[in-house]
């Protein structure tokens, strides 16, 4: 408001420069615009079962610049008068909740980002909308194709499968409804109007806590109000049932609400699966393997399913990964957990190998070699011209038993004897090595 900007209410999420955002699950009020983009070339978003309470496209005008230095002097009258103006019918007006700008200006009264260019695709569905101060939806100029886009790219606002408490399904700048467009591509599928279901509602506790938490179900989704979160609303379920035709309670044991409908049991999402990747793991390469996965939450009875191990291993579905490698090469590997009622979580993470060092000091040169490559890794050779013992390794470097990355090079110090040795010993008591008669 201070530098008499027009965006006072704020915005919930916007998709800008060619982004594509998914928004799934959330709670929109009080904002300007609950999702909006800003129209550029590849810029949209998939938003899906979301709820826009009844003030989601509600947009507060600024206060009078001039009372900010007085406030300063007079916290508590001009302060007054301040909240006064905020709370005033006059300094606010309504918007729409959702929208995808254009890039022009001109359309409707010639205003801004009103016409032309207007993002390439957005798809809004399964999402409940009950602000009806204002226009639902509203694309404000024309979806095009982005030029880094692939041919067979989607173009257009698809709008389908929504509930509206909007009665009337065009609005306007004059009248207001549940979408509208300025120009083309707009398509309207499968969506309910005239339905708000918000005081209609069922009590149990779906958190945990023994304190009841309000349930609605609006027509396309069920939520609750966390008592633990101060009463926001949380998702848990996409369905077409409403209140009536629901029955809640403890069905599983664990102290949290499930819903049941048409006979079939939604046991309560929340608290999620949750894994702990064991990070970066790295075992030695020839060597026997034994690593436990670890998961927690949700309903216990955990099955794991892992794909990418390296060759030689292999996974239980209890997550307990063991078995003798064949390969050295790296690997990513991708583990998930589901728990006894289907929900899951899980990670990825590499698995390397080291090579455990074979102790080669005192054999020969090619027993040696050969020893160090079957443990992957290879090997190089310095002389040592001692004549100590020919041909067999002295030193090595690093020692037996280090555990070095694999397909790292051990350092071989062999002895020679390029001068010949001493002489055999003389017959009948004469001088060793040939020498001369005395």
């Amino acid at each position: 408001c201070l530098d008499g900007g027009s965006h006072a209410g704020g915005y919930g999420v916007v998709a800008t420069d060619g982004a594509y955002v998914k928004i799934e699950r959330n709670v929109f009020n009080w904002n300007r615009h609950s999702i909006a983009g800003d129209g550029s070339y590849g810029t949209g978003y998939v938003a899906r079962d979301n709820l826009i309470l009844q003030d989601g496209g509600v947009h507060f005008k600024c206060v009078d610049h001039e009372d900010l230095p007085d406030l300063l002097l007079n916290p508590f009258a001009v302060g007054y008068d301040i909240v006064k103006q905020v709370l005033d019918a006059g300094n606010i007006y309504h918007t729409h909740a959702i929208d995808m700008h254009g890039v022009g200006s001109c359309g409707h009264f010639n205003s801004d980002h009103n016409c032309h260019q207007a993002g390439e695709y957005m798809d809004i569905e399964d999402n409940t909308i009950l602000y009806t101060a204002g226009n639902g939806i509203h694309l404000r100029g024309t979806p095009v194709l982005a030029s880094s886009s692939p041919p067979d790219a989607k173009i257009g606002m698809d709008v389908k499968d929504n509930v509206f408490a909007h009665t009337v399904h065009d609005g306007g700048y004059i009248t207001t409804g549940a979408m509208t467009q300025n120009e083309v591509g707009l398509h309207d599928l499968g969506n309910t109007l005239g339905l708000n279901t918000f005081s209609d509602r069922k009590r149990c506790d779906f958190d945990g806590d023994t304190v009841p938490d309000d349930f609605i179900a609006t027509g396309i989704g069920w939520w609750y109000a966390s008592s633990l979160l101060a009463g926001r609303w949380v998702f848990l379920n996409r369905s077409t049932t409403r209140v009536t035709g629901v029955t809640l309670g403890d069905v599983d044991g664990d102290h949290r609400c499930d819903v049941t409908a048409n006979g079939t049991v939604l046991h309560n999402p929340d608290p999620q699966v949750r894994t702990v990747s064991p990070g970066a793991v790295t075992t030695v390469y020839g060597e026997p393997v034994s690593l436990d996965l670890f998961a927690s939450g949700g309903t216990p009875g955990y099955t794991w399913t892992v794909t990418g191990l390296p060759p030689g291993l292999s996974a239980s579905p209890a997550g307990h990964i063991s078995g003798m490698p064949s390969s050295g090469s790296s690997s990513t590997v991708t583990a998930q957990a589901s728990d006894s009622h289907g929900r899951t979580s899980g990670f990825s993470f590499v698995w390397s190998f080291n090579a455990r060092v074979p102790g080669v000091q005192g054999a020969d040169q090619a027993t040696a070699q050969n020893a160090i490559a079957a443990a992957g890794l290879s090997s190089t050779v310095s002389n040592n011209d001692d004549c100590a013992s020919p041909g067999d390794v002295e030193i090595q470097n690093p020692l037996g038993g280090v555990s070095v990355p694999f397909g790292s090079s051990v350092q071989l110090t062999v002895s020679t004897c390029s001068g010949g040795g001493g002489g055999g010993g003389g017959g009948d008591g004469g001088d060793g090595g040939g020498g001369l008669p005395k």
